[in-house]
């Protein structure tokens, strides 16, 4: 195995013609960084890649526009607290606390887009203090100062360790703004993370210098604000005055996101039913992190485009004949292999026509706009159907299909809605509503109609629904009587019975017998009906969805999952057991047998090895033992082999066996114990 790859070792020094260390660091803003795509350029010219670059390009604008619009009112009150802070009462420091929810892995990025925004709108030095900075209180008040002198001047010299203190800052301060007097907003993302008694000190030794300088705190607050005074105790509260700002929750930003970017119909990207489920089951029961799904989306994104070129007919921006004319015989190959594709030839009557679409590839090529096109059409009546099911039920009893649009969703991408029993219980609950409940419902399916206006069935139903809604406003629900009351059925014109089953007999008749109707029930059982039969016919799964469909969704839940959620211990054991699967080394490469040892391998892998062969106790002279025999390569002469004692081990052999052992142990496999000397404890089975 090489020098520079054993788990063993982890520092290797290699000569580059480094100079002294003495040398002066250039300035920041020197030496631009330019960053590199590690895609060569072949890549980055495929179809397929262009396809995903630029529907990512348009989605992720869209996204951070919508959560700037969502940041914006709490971004603006903050701005109008800060400039009204100065008014405030000098004997207290101006605090702010941010509820910001419990998704802590976005709060980083929320507040760096909080200080661009307080930058550009403020005449104020800012920083972010952040608790893994500050484990005590020098520490934090170091980390301050150095943060707040660097923001106020890019090419200031960095202060020396005794310079770190506030009166040192205060002479700082003054010389460098006089009378101009900034505000010194510190942010704290994380504020459960402080330790309490370090933000406690911070804050009484700030507020002694609230005279000179015009401290002001943004806490991070991920629970609720009983956390702060969960952690401030009054004498140290009394020093503060708070002003609270609840920023949206997760799941609402989230929702948005859903609603408005990836479920739009502007999005021909879909995925199915098992990895939506898959990626909001991680946001909801793990981080609630909107950052995290995002990019799991991205990530399903690439996998699904990088499949080949025959991916790039998804992408409405590019120019989908070019895209067909340069497919190739391999890539009309994998288009004859998907299974809708299949389900497609199978439906065809004329035998001709099937030999033509199997050998012929010109004619698939001739073939396949039309399919495209079919499809796209087929997507806007999915998302139109979709939107008016989930507007007419989300606020039913019960919620049959959820109160969100994605719950819809990844049903819809599995089953057949239609032929659920939600979906007839629906349809009689909508029966059942007042007047002026199902106009509005009606109304509100009659905006989603108007956004689909390229659809021909979205179209034509909203011209029937125009109507319906205006007659079912003046129609009357007043039931009409019949027009005499001698025409009556024989059924009904005498009720003397001589016996309980003619009595039954009569009855059953009476119950054939048509009822009267209001208007008002005609007219709305007849829009139900429209609805109904525009959404059965639109709102199919996969499995009954047009050809080719599997360009358009991404249904690898397995390998994306295998990503995504890692699984750390599977790992690592995979590492151990097999170090050539990541270090990718000839030397190290097992062929069939996974228990087979190397002395190539790097140490711990082989102290792994031989301790899985152990019971609940392993002793250390025979772990000693097997791991010299593994690894010592000098040959043992006749000779030699009775003047040697068995217990004699080369201290580098022992050294190294020292440092796996420990390896092992800081992984958590074993541990010391004093049930047995010279033994030690296994964790792991």
């Amino acid at each position: 195995m090489d020098s520079t790859v054993s788990i063993s070792k982890g520092v290797f020094v290699f000569k580059n013609g480094a100079t002294s260390a003495k040398t002066p660091k250039k300035s920041k803003k020197s030496a631009p960084i330019i960053s590199s795509s590690l895609l060569d350029a072949k890549t980055t010219s495929a179809p397929w890649y262009q396809a995903y670059s630029s529907l990512w390009n348009q989605l992720n604008t869209k996204i951070e526009d919508l959560q700037k619009e969502s940041y914006n009112k709490i971004y603006n009150d903050l701005i109008k607290f800060m400039q009204e802070s100065d008014s405030l009462d000098i004997d207290t420091i101006p605090t702010a606390a941010l509820l910001t929810g419990i998704n802590q892995s976005d709060h980083i990025a929320q507040f760096n887009k909080l200080c661009k925004k307080l930058e550009s709108q403020l005449d104020a030095l800012i920083i972010v203090l952040e608790s893994r900075n500050c484990p005590t209180s020098k520490a934090t008040i170091e980390s301050l100062i150095t943060s707040f002198m660097e923001a106020g001047n890019d090419e200031v010299e960095k202060p020396k360790r005794h310079q770190l203190n506030l009166w040192c800052f205060q002479k700082w301060y003054e010389r460098e703004y006089g009378s101009d007097r900034p505000q010194l907003v510190v942010m704290m993302p994380d504020f459960e993370g402080f330790v309490p008694e370090v933000l406690q000190n911070l804050i009484l030794v700030l507020h002694g210098y609230r005279e000179t300088l015009p401290f002001v705190f943004v806490f991070g607050v991920a629970t609720s604000f009983a956390a702060i005074h969960e952690t401030l105790p009054f004498n140290v509260t009394n020093k503060i005055t708070v002003k609270v700002f609840q920023a949206d929750p997760s799941p609402v930003i989230l929702n948005n996101v859903i609603d408005q970017v990836l479920l739009s119909p502007d999005c021909p990207f879909h995925l199915s039913g098992t990895t939506f489920r898959m990626l909001t089951d991680i946001f909801l029961f793990y981080d609630f992190s909107v950052h995290g799904f995002v990019q799991g989306f991205k990530y399903c994104m690439m996998e699904h485009f990088s499949q080949g070129n025959i991916y790039a007919l998804c992408s409405k921006e590019l120019d989908k004949e070019k895209i067909i004319k340069e497919l190739t015989k391999e890539d009309l190959e994998a288009l004859r292999h998907l299974p809708s594709f299949r389900r497609f030839v199978e439906t065809r009557d004329d035998p001709r026509v099937v030999i033509k679409l199997l050998t012929n590839d010109d004619y698939l090529r001739a073939y396949l706009p039309s399919l495209i096109e079919y499809l796209q059409r087929f997507w806007q009546n999915f998302h139109c159907s979709l939107e008016m099911l989930h507007q007419l039920c989300a606020n039913l009893p019960k919620a049959p299909y959820g109160k969100h649009l994605r719950e819809l969703y990844r049903t819809a991408m599995s089953i057949e809605v239609s032929e659920g029993p939600e979906f007839k219980e629906i349809l009689q609950l909508l029966t059942f509503m007042s007047k002026d409940e199902i106009l509005d419902k009606f109304r509100a399916v009659l905006k989603i109609l108007e956004k689909y206006h390229i659809s021909e069935q979205a179209v034509d139903l909203k011209n029937l629904l125009e109507k319906s809604i205006t007659d079912i406003a003046s129609a009357s629900m007043h039931v009409p009587e019949p027009e005499t009351k001698t025409d009556q059925s024989p059924a009904t014109k005498s009720l003397a019975v001589t016996s309980r089953f003619e009595l039954k007999a009569k009855l059953l008749e009476a119950a054939k017998q048509p009822k009267a109707v209001s208007p008002y029930m005609q007219l709305l059982s007849q829009t139900i009906n429209d609805i109904k039969n525009f959404i059965s016919e639109n709102l199919l799964p996969l499995s009954k969805a047009p050809p080719f469909v599997e360009l358009f969704v991404f249904t690898d839940h397995l390998a994306i999952k295998r990503h995504i959620m890692g699984a750390p211990r599977a790992a690592i054991h995979q590492a151990l057991n097999n170090p050539a699967h990541y270090l990718q080394c000839e030397c190290c490469e097992l062929e069939n047998d996974d228990t087979k040892l190397l002395p190539t391998m790097p140490d711990v892998s082989i102290v792994y090895k031989l301790h899985l062969e152990c019971g609940k106790m392993i002793n250390m002279f025979d772990w000693l033992q097997s791991f010299k025999i593994v690894v010592d390569e000098k040959p043992i002469d006749a000779d030699e082999e009775d003047e040697d004692d068995d217990t004699t081990v080369d201290p580098k052999i022992q050294a190294r066996f020292t440092r796996a052992v420990a390896e092992l142990q800081f992984l958590g496999f074993i541990k010391p114990t004093k049930k047995k000397t010279d033994h030690v404890q296994r964790l792991t089975w």
